[in-house]
């Protein structure tokens, strides 16, 4: 999905019906490393790294409309800027990391795993829902869209 050049732009459309908990949105190099981190949470607010540090760029985005999410990236210089609905909301933020994104990835709730990849959060392999305590407990529906999603090369 991703080209090989420095500088490049990644953009989506974003459509919230349901969100009864946070919506992420990882981008990542090779490995699976978190570059960049959009957090779409539950006031509608959108959140995003700044280093390791998260902070509010979107007081709120439409819920129930499609959103226009615009990432520039460059990976030499490892900053970025990002835009929602054509505003610019964030200039030349820090990522976590140098590195060349490569995937992206959506989801809601946090990652499941510690950094250690064979370590469970419990750490007892014979407990039913060893890996995530309440998994089998009923939550609200979170419901989102995404269409439109490019990435292009960035002169």
């Amino acid at each position: 999905v991703f080209g090989q050049a420095e500088k490049q732009r990644i953009s989506f459309e974003f459509y919230s019906e349901s969100n009864p908990e946070n919506f992420q949105i990882d981008v990542c190099d090779a490995k699976g490393k978190r570059l960049i981190q959009l957090i779409h949470d539950h006031e509608n607010q959108l959140h995003a790294n700044n280093g390791e540090k998260i902070q509010l760029i979107s007081e709120t985005l439409s819920k129930g409309t499609w959103n226009k999410i615009i990432i520039d990236y460059n990976s030499s210089s490892a900053t970025y800027n990002i835009s929602v609905n054509g505003q610019t909301v964030v200039q030349k933020n820090k990522m976590t990391a140098k590195g060349n994104p490569e995937r992206i990835d959506f989801r809601t709730g946090e990652y499941r795993l510690d950094r250690k990849i064979s370590k469970f959060k419990s750490e007892n392999k014979q407990t039913p829902g060893y890996d995530e305590p309440n998994a089998d407990v009923p939550k609200e529906e979170a419901v989102f869209y995404i269409r439109s999603f490019s990435t292009q090369t960035v002169n």
